[in-house]
């Protein structure tokens, strides 16, 4: 699949664990879209502080929605089901929230709701500057996935 992104903003966070976050959520949905030809979109909106990442992946069923957040939960034979609930905890960690909306046939898109930086800057947390920074890094995983995957 194919990775675009629009625009970029700074974000007040533990480095490693954004870059497991965002690496988990490509990597989710790469999962998603499979082998044949997809696109993942990642939008970031500057005026409410929100990531969106989105792909074009045959979206999942309620019951499995309902689930994607539990440890150890997969819909794949291989696989831990840890991903998606270590976003979740990144997520919680840093005093975000993330919410989705899945339907089958139609892909998933994510929504991180980040706090502003200025909330932030008393926790002492790294600074990422620039998200085209992660992008280089996901697209670097995406290539290395593709390869070996």
């Amino acid at each position: 699949p194919s990775l675009e992104m629009v625009g970029d903003v700074e974000v007040l966070g533990d480095k490693d664990q954004l870059i497991r976050l965002f690496g988990n959520l490509v990597l989710n949905a790469q999962q998603a879209i499979g082998k044949g030809p997809g696109r993942v979109f990642i939008h970031v909106n500057h005026d409410f502080s929100v990531i969106k990442l989105a792909d074009s992946g045959p979206g999942m069923a309620r019951d499995v929605a309902n689930r994607v957040f539990e440890p150890r939960f997969t819909t794949r034979g291989s696989g831990t089901g840890l991903g998606l609930a270590i976003v979740k905890a990144i997520v919680d960690r840093h005093l975000w929230a993330i919410d989705f909306k899945s339907e089958p046939g139609q892909g998933t898109t994510f929504w991180l709701h980040l706090k502003r930086a200025s909330w932030l800057s008393t926790l002492g947390l790294l600074i990422i500057s620039g998200f085209l920074w992660c992008e280089t890094v996901l697209k670097r995983r995406l290539l290395l996935e593709a390869s070996f995957g």
